[in-house]
């Protein structure tokens, strides 16, 4: 796990360059956290199990026949467990940043979706 200190005197580490901060790995227990990239197309599915939210990642496969109108196969590439407020939370910063690219023009919502239709939204039978 990094740790930062405006005091770098008072602590074994190296020397940022930004904002006088010091960054150093603390092992001091046992534990050492890295902070990993994940990239992923998309979620597969989404359900409520045993009271967590469990989201499988997907990443899309190389579409072999180069045809653009077979669809692409992908690839189940991990899962993404949650409590249920820790995905309120984050759904609600993913709405957030969702209204922000709108306002920006850079997505549109779809037409069809049941929220501007009128119609009502399908969910999961999980839910």
């Amino acid at each position: 796990m990094s740790v930062f200190s405006r005091s770098p005197e008072h602590v074994a580490g190296v020397r940022s360059p930004r904002d006088g901060f010091a960054v150093f790995n603390y092992s001091g227990i046992g534990c050492e956290m890295e902070r990993k990239r994940i990239f992923v197309d998309g979620m597969e599915s989404v359900s409520l199990t045993d009271g967590m939210i469990r989201m499988e990642l997907y990443n899309v496969l190389l579409n072999r026949s180069r045809n653009p109108d077979s669809p692409s196969e992908h690839d189940i590439t991990g899962e993404l467990i949650m409590t249920p407020q820790g995905f309120i939370k984050a759904f609600s910063t993913m709405e957030s940043l969702v209204r922000k690219l709108e306002n920006a023009g850079i997505v549109k919502r779809n037409a069809d979706s049941g929220e501007e239709s009128g119609e009502s939204v399908k969910l999961s039978p999980n839910f």
